[in-house]
């Protein structure tokens, strides 16, 4: 399934420069989440959703904000409790839509089931995910997909974050891990 990966809460490339008094006044938070949001190696945050929000910053005259990149739950928790908060980016799927202020799309999203190869694992319905152990991203779009389809939360294991979950699924503690397919080519160069 393909979904429209978003900056949520800022203002459009097109806003006017009046506007960039109230997004210096936001208060900005995303995550892990390569390649669109991450931290690198000099502890620098990068990537495609930092870029276009640098540039929104530039074109409306907003100084450099400070960034928070922290655990994805922390994080969309945080954005639903605080006014004036940004999250990025985030994926726009049918259980957030009242949530948020959308703007900004970036990219679209695949959000995908793995398994290790050795697994040999053959999906033919929803109804099969029933026989394996399920791992996402606690609050992350692989785990409210699962929910949205009716999967039992019972049968979801959460990881706090996704390299957790990488872990879980390589040891054999867990079958499938559900999310966005771009983070896991990411994460798995990594």
């Amino acid at each position: 399934m393909k979904y429209l990966l978003l900056i949520c809460v800022i203002a459009l490339l097109s806003s006017s420069p009046s506007q960039a008094n109230n997004l210096d006044k936001l208060g900005y938070i995303t995550e892990q989440y390569a390649p669109f949001n991450y931290v690198d190696e000099k502890g620098d945050t990068r990537g495609l959703a930092v870029d276009i929000l640098r540039k929104v910053w530039g074109k409306l005259g907003v100084k450099q904000q400070d960034i928070r990149v922290l655990p994805w739950a922390r994080g969309y928790y945080l954005t639903l409790q605080k006014p004036n908060t940004v999250l990025f980016s985030t994926t726009r799927i049918d259980s957030r839509e009242s949530l948020f202020k959308w703007a900004c799309p970036i990219a679209y999203l695949r959000v995908v089931l793995v398994a290790k190869k050795s697994a040999d694992i053959s999906l033919e319905s929803l109804d099969d995910l029933s026989k394996y152990r399920l791992v996402a991203v606690r609050a992350d779009v692989g785990e409210q997909m699962l929910l949205e389809r009716g999967v039992d939360d019972t049968k979801i294991h959460l990881a706090n974050q996704l390299d957790n979950a990488f872990k879980m699924l390589e040891r054999d503690r867990m079958d499938l891990l559900s999310g966005g397919r771009l983070q896991f080519l990411a994460e798995s160069r990594s």
